[in-house]
């Protein structure tokens, strides 16, 4: 936690990382200390929308709220990985909210990507780095297997005890954005491939990566397998957007590098995560993966500006924050696992 905060400096991303006050390490036991938040976290969130009943919403969350929740996550965990380094453990109860407004926030509610008036005090905090893997200390080609019982909430990689990296982190954005969207955890069927599609190789390999016996592209390879959600988006919500976002977090291995880099390039976008690391080869400029998200992101941030304040976005957030404080006061907690 320390080094993801030294990495990367003051920034947006920073913000949504709990900071770590010291570290008591004895015999048989130790005490991590870090900075206290009393708001929940974003299962909290999902099992106050289920327990709703006076919502129109059926017991789900609002897309507008998902929606800034996975704008949060998404620019977060590009920031980890830019700097070399993998949370490794993903999930909706390791993410506490911010939702506690500043004072900037009064008068205007249009949402702002830049966190203007009072937005970057609303957000997310990652904590539970335990799993935290720092890429930087191992060769550039590393890659780990699973030794551990494994569940849908793991990346496909790992159920299939095949070697994975970076995947670990996307099946879980996928995992946490799913159970904020549908109220439930994230299933996923195998579908055999059906040839090119918007920047995807039928063959997933990726453009550059050695491939193995078994048809996978090196390190985000899913040789001839695509995996798609079990459940159907629904028809009014913004389709396009989610499509791509599943798409690309669930199958790393079929996206293009050489389509992404030309999406990237016409942006003006190239390079940014270039200089952000310094040149290490174990940064997210190795993966395509951001490249294609970057502009879903973008599209989610324009979207929200022009619905946000219609949608209220921010009332909508200000009551989580006021249902998860009461909601913690009688006992609700990051342990109690609903859903």
């Amino acid at each position: 936690m320390s080094t993801a905060h030294r990495r990367l400096g003051l920034s947006r991303a920073t913000e949504s990382l709990a900071k770590p006050y010291g570290m008591h390490l004895f015999a048989d036991e130790g005490y991590l200390i870090e900075e206290y938040r009393d708001q929940g976290t974003l299962l909290d969130l999902v099992n106050i929308a289920r327990a709703d009943t006076s919502s129109s919403s059926n017991g789900v969350l609002d897309e507008a709220v998902v929606m800034f929740f996975t704008i949060e996550l998404l620019r977060t965990v590009e920031a980890l990985h830019s700097q070399g380094l993998l949370h490794g453990d993903l999930k909706a109860d390791n993410c506490l909210v911010r939702l506690k407004p500043s004072p900037a926030s009064s008068g205007n509610s249009s949402y702002s990507p830049t966190g203007a008036n009072g937005w970057s005090s609303l957000g997310l905090l990652l904590i539970d780095f335990g799993r935290g893997i720092d890429l930087r200390c191992f060769s550039p080609t590393v890659q780990f297997i699973a030794d551990w019982k494994t569940g849908t909430q793991d990346c496909a990689e790992m159920r299939e005890m095949r070697p994975w990296t970076w995947q670990v982190d996307y099946w879980g954005v996928a995992a946490i954005v799913h159970l904020l969207l549908f109220g439930k955890w994230i299933e996923d069927v195998v579908e055999k491939p059906t040839g090119k599609a918007n920047g995807c190789e039928g063959d997933g390999v990726v453009a550059g990566a050695a491939g193995n016996a078994d048809g996978d592209g090196g390190a985000l390879g899913t040789g001839a397998k695509r995996y798609r959600l079990k459940e159907g988006l629904k028809r009014y919500w913004q389709v396009e957007l989610w499509t791509a976002f599943f798409e690309t977090l669930m199958n790393p291995g079929r996206v293009n590098l050489s389509a992404s880099l030309s999406e990237s390039e016409s942006s003006g976008e190239s390079g940014s995560i270039n200089g952000s690391i310094n040149g290490s080869v174990n940064g997210s400029a190795n993966q395509p993966v951001w490249q294609r998200l970057r502009p879903v992101r973008t599209a989610m941030e324009s979207w929200l500006e022009r619905e946000g304040e219609r949608r209220d976005l921010r009332g909508k957030l200000r009551r989580l924050e006021e249902r998860c404080r009461d909601g913690m006061g009688m006992g609700m907690g990051m342990g109690r696992r609903k859903v």
